[in-house]
C-alpha cells in the first residue's frame, strides 16, 4: 500500500502519514485509529 493509498483510505494526508512513518512528528490516538481503520485493522491489532 502507499502513502497515497492510506491517505485516501483513512482521509488522512500522505504528508502527514509520511512525517509520522520518518519519526518527524507524533501520531495521537485518535490519528492511529483512523490510520488503523484505513489499512483494515484494529487499533489493538495495530499496536
Amino acid at each position: 500500500m502507499t502513502l497515497e493509498d492510506l491517505s485516501e483510505a483513512s482521509g488522512i494526508t500522505w504528508s502527514y502519514i509520511a512525517q509520522v512513518e520518518v519519526g518527524r512528528r507524533n501520531v495521537g490516538v485518535d490519528n492511529m485509529h483512523v490510520l488503523a481503520q484505513g489499512l483494515g485493522l484494529t487499533l489493538r491489532d495495530l499496536l
